[in-house]
């Protein structure tokens, strides 16, 4: 790497306010470790209670999905999940960006749920989450599937995505959520 790249991602975490930033491999200790450094960080910038347990429940949602669905493009390491994290200030309060390589065969039903709970309105979204709970079986990734759906709630925002041609048969898919103050 260039020495003038640092100084350009310096001066992009300054302007954009990334609060925090991670690339690397999502695994139950890692995510334990990004988990209590946010909780950190944002009591140093002075986050409100309520914003700060938002944030954190919906990091750990992101965090999970991450490491749950992502794909392994890392050849030195086998099964090792990679992704980025990134926290950053806003105006209105925080946006939490998640991305992570998946394979192509899960865009369209991945856009299909996440169209859907963006769809839904609050009370729409609890009596969602409400059915998920009653009727939910754990997949052989571990999840029940509530992450989105929780995401949305505690946000109270719509959850923006996009979808990149990455590798072979895999998309990049990003994931940003901003929780207001």
């Amino acid at each position: 790497m260039d020495t003038k790249n640092v100084l350009g991602i310096f001066n992009t975490m300054v302007d954009e306010n990334i609060v925090y930033i991670y690339h690397g491999e999502f695994n139950f200790t890692m995510v334990d470790t990004l988990l209590n450094d946010v909780k950190r960080e944002l009591a140093q910038f002075g986050a409100n209670r309520s914003t700060q347990k938002k944030t954190y429940k919906v990091l750990v949602e992101c965090l999970e999905n991450a490491y749950r669905h992502s794909v392994n493009h890392a050849p030195p390491k086998p099964g090792k999940q990679e992704g980025i994290f990134i926290l950053s200030r806003n105006t209105t309060g925080y946006s939490l960006i998640v991305g992570n390589p998946i394979q192509n065969a899960e865009v369209e039903e991945l856009t299909n749920k996440i169209e859907e709970i963006n769809s839904l309105n609050p009370e729409d979204l609890k009596e969602k989450y409400k059915t998920i709970i009653k009727t939910a079986t754990i997949s052989e990734k571990g999840g029940a599937g509530l992450g989105l759906t929780v995401m949305a709630i505690k946000s109270g925002n719509k959850l923006q995505y996009n979808f990149d041609d990455y590798k072979d048969d895999t998309n990049f898919f990003t994931l940003e959520i901003n929780i207001s103050e």
